[in-house]
Parts: C-alpha cells; sequence; structure tokens
C-alpha cells in the first residue's frame, strides 16, 4: 500500500474531511497530492506517553496524527499509537485507511517494511456500523410513531453520537440539529449545542464555534453546570486564540481552577492552559498585569507544571529579555507539535519580541545598539533592521543614527501637545453644547416626533421647561 516518497501530502487537510473521504483511497490508491505541507520539526521533547495519559477521546487521536504529520523521527510510533486507539476507541474506517496509509509511507521512507491491512477489524467493524446504524433508526422511527418527545430527542442524539464514532461528521451534525426540536429542558439545549461543538473540533473547523458558544451561555450557569462552564471557558480561549485575539485568550484561561482540569481532559491539558494562557499573556499584557498574573494564586498552580513557562514570564518581567528569547526558541519546536498552538507559534513569538525591544527602549532617550544587541543576543545588523521595522509600524517613536549605532527617541514638545489637547477638548466641548442647545429649541417648538408614552425623541418630555 506505500506509496513513493516523491510525493507530498497534507494529513491534516485529509483527515478534516472526516467520513467524507476521497473515492481514491477508498480504493487503495495514494491521495491528491497537495500543495502545501506542514512545517518540519526534525528534533523536540515531546514524549508520545505523555500525549497518551494527557488527553481523552477523539482529541488524543488527533494530536498524535498531528505529531506524526509534522515530525519524522517521531512518525512512526505516533502513527501506530494513533491506530491503535482507532481500533480500540472508535469505528472510523475512514480515519484508520488514511492513517495506515501515511504509517506505511513513513516505514518506506526509514526502508522498514509497511503494516498489513487489518481486514478482519474492518470487515467486522464494517458489519457492527450497519447493524448499529440499522438499529438506531428503527428505533428512532418506532420514537416517532409513538410521539413521545423526549425519546425522539434521545434517538437523535444516540444516532448522532454513532455517526461521530464513526467518523461522518456531517451525518452527525444533522442528527444533533434535529434533536433541537424536540428540546424541553435548558440542559437538552445545552446538549445539542456542545454535540455540534465537538463535531465542530473534530472537523478542525473553529468557525462555528463562537456562535454555538454564545448560544450555550443562555442556560450555563457555572454554580448549576460546573463543567459545561469550565469547558466553556476552556473553547472561548481556543477560538480567541484562533482569531488571534490573544488577550482574550489568556483572560479566559489564566482564572479557570485546576481543581476542574477534569472538565476539559477532551480538550485540552492542563499543562496546555499554562502554555496557552502564558505565551498570550507575554504577547499582550504590560508590566503590570504580569506582575498581577504571577501574583495569580490560580494561574500558579498551571505553571507549577510547566517551570519554563514560569521561567520566561519572570525573565520577562525582570528585563532579562535575552534569557527570556533563548527559552523561548527552545521551546519553540515542541509548541509547533501542538494541535491548537502550532499556527500560532511564530507570530506570537515575534510578537513578544516587538514588545521587549519596544519595553527595553521606552525608559531612555538615547541607546548604544551595540548594548542592546547584546542584551537580545544578537548581531547588531539584525537589530537595527527590526528597530526599523518597528519604527516603520509606528510602534517605536525613534530614529536611528546608523553611523554612530545609536538609537534616539524623538523629542516631543510637551507645551505645544498640552495646547493642542486644550484647543480639541473646547472644540468638542463647543458642539456638543450647541447640539444639546438645537435639541432644546426643537423641543419647546414641538418640532420632534413624539414616542409612545408622550416622550419626545431622547426621552425628553416636552412640557419641561429646559430654560
Amino acid at each position: 500500500m506505500a506509496a513513493s516518497m516523491d510525493r507530498e501530502y497534507h494529513l491534516t487537510e485529509l483527515l478534516q474531511a472526516g467520513g467524507d473521504a476521497p473515492a481514491a483511497l477508498a480504493l487503495g490508491q495514494p491521495p491528491k497530492r497537495v500543495k502545501s505541507a506542514p512545517a518540519v520539526v526534525e528534533a523536540t521533547n515531546v514524549d508520545l506517553d505523555t500525549i497518551l495519559a494527557n488527553y481523552q477521546g477523539r482529541n488524543r487521536i488527533d494530536r498524535l496524527i498531528f505529531i506524526g504529520e509534522r515530525c519524522p523521527p517521531l512518525a512512526v510510533d505516533a502513527f501506530r499509537l494513533a491506530l491503535g486507539l482507532i481500533k480500540a476507541e472508535t469505528m472510523d474506517l475512514t480515519k484508520y485507511k488514511k492513517t495506515l496509509f501515511f504509517l506505511n509511507e513513513a516505514l518506506t521512507h526509514r526502508g522498514l517494511p509497511n503494516e498489513d491491512t487489518d481486514t478482519d477489524w474492518m470487515d467486522a467493524t464494517g458489519r457492527a456500523v450497519r447493524m448499529q446504524t440499522d438499529k438506531l433508526e428503527l428505533e428512532l422511527k418506532t420514537y416517532k410513531n409513538n410521539s413521545i418527545k423526549e425519546s425522539i430527542r434521545m434517538g437523535f442524539n444516540d444516532l448522532g453520537n454513532h455517526y461521530y464514532k464513526c467518523g461522518d461528521m456531517t451525518a452527525a451534525s444533522k442528527q444533533y440539529s434535529r434533536a433541537r426540536d424536540y428540546c424541553s429542558l435548558a440542559a437538552h439545549h445545552l446538549d445539542v449545542h456542545y454535540n455540534q461543538i465537538r463535531v465542530a473540533l473534530a472537523s478542525r473547523d473553529l468557525t462555528p464555534v463562537s456562535n454555538l458558544l454564545t448560544r450555550m451561555e443562555q442556560h450555563l450557569s457555572e454554580d448549576k453546570t460546573p463543567e459545561l462552564y469550565t469547558k466553556s471557558q476552556v473553547l472561548w480561549a481556543l477560538v480567541h486564540l484562533s482569531q488571534q485575539q490573544h488577550r482574550q485568550a489568556a483572560a479566559k484561561l489564566v482564572n479557570i481552577p485546576i481543581t476542574n482540569a477534569a472538565h476539559y481532559a477532551d480538550l485540552v491539558a492542563p499543562s496546555d492552559v499554562a502554555i496557552y494562557g502564558g505565551l498570550c499573556a507575554l504577547a499582550t499584557y504590560d508590566r503590570t498585569d504580569l506582575k498581577r498574573l504571577l501574583d495569580n494564586a490560580t494561574f500558579r498552580e498551571y505553571l507549577e507544571l510547566e517551570p519554563s513557562v514560569r521561567e520566561i514570564l519572570r525573565s520577562f518581567y525582570q528585563t532579562k529579555y535575552a534569557q527570556c528569547l533563548s527559552l523561548l526558541d527552545q521551546a519553540r519546536n515542541d509548541w509547533r507539535l501542538d494541535l491548537y498552538l502550532a499556527p500560532h507559534v511564530e507570530p506570537l513569538l515575534a510578537q513578544v519580541r516587538r514588545r521587549a525591544l519596544v519595553q527595553y527602549f521606552a525608559p531612555f532617550k538615547t541607546v548604544d545598539m551595540h548594548a542592546m544587541a547584546r542584551a537580545f543576543a544578537c548581531p547588531a545588523d539584525v537589530l537595527e533592521r527590526e528597530l526599523v521595522a518597528l519604527i516603520s509600524a509606528g510602534d517605536m517613536n525613534a530614529r536611528i543614527d546608523s553611523q554612530h549605532k545609536v538609537l534616539r527617541a524623538k523629542a516631543t514638545d510637551e507645551r505645544t501637545r498640552t495646547f493642542q489637547k486644550a484647543v480639541q477638548d473646547g472644540t468638542t466641548f463647543l458642539t456638543n453644547t450647541h447640539h444639546m442647545l438645537l435639541k432644546v429649541h426643537l423641543v419647546q417648538q414641538g418640532l420632534v416626533v413624539q414616542a409612545p408614552g408622550g416622550h419626545g425623541a431622547g426621552g425628553m418630555d416636552p412640557g419641561i421647561d429646559m430654560m
């Protein structure tokens, strides 16, 4: 089943198809070539046994496949572990075929014999899928004939769960959506919304999750539904992260009690909360907020699980920028193998570096660029290019003396700026006063259309003498 290694395939994009597998792959042919290949990580400290221990459900399988796709040294072991979990925990024949194909690609690359298809498992699973589908559809038909609303809702949910286990996310989403018409309690609506979120996550599409979370919040209570409430906070953080709203993502994560870790085990691990929250905070928080974060007793418990993140935060706060950036660079490859964080690693690290450069220069009027380069452990010419980019973007109000390698803050005339601000405030005040007087005269002359209840526009009673 192995194909020649002169092709490039993007496993993640293929797996996003869920139950809609390419027909060619179902026939044992190699999948269509995809031009965009994921970034390759050759060296990492990621431990696959830790992945198995820290995650649950389909999330664990997807993370192993994600690692296998991007890390050639771990590819064989990751795909083998994923295949074992697919066979043990799902009935997803499509994902089994795809993962086996890529395992054999990795084995061929290493010059090792290919794995044989487990035809016994595939045949038995195929029969079980057909029997279970027929059984659940018959039960649902019976419930509809009896017009039992709660039974119909449960029938749709059971059928949706079955399709989810089979990897047919399109069919699963349809069944979960149909269950909505038979919901009578808040808990039922929560189940429907969260099931649809599970489908979106399995399809690697976070686009609909924010709308679903907004609907869930109408029925959520931290006291009455603590598990779903905690899940919603983590899900909001993932949505904000995907939309590059890093400050909002950090705000959702830093106050989740670690005692609630079991509630979100099918989404992320406690160590992920430390990494996501710490990195997003580092990229967006000022010194005051960082100090508050380091003193946060709730988040400190997560940082105990990831000492490197704690040291990164402390180094940045203590202006040890070279140490901070070095630690970030050491963790870069591990984070590039994270299912949710990988697309954002480079932008986040670049943002942290920009903030460090700006923060380093903020207290000074002039800085020797050679000294600044030593502080950031980089060549002076590289630093100069970065500073030029910051100044051009408006992030740093300074000028560069390239001949003497000196960075100078632009002088600002505080006296002139104060007068300009006073003039601007005066103009705004006059404009607002003119608008208010015009409105008063319109009301007094009866030129304002009356709203229901006898009040004019803006809730002003025309019978009141404003003068």
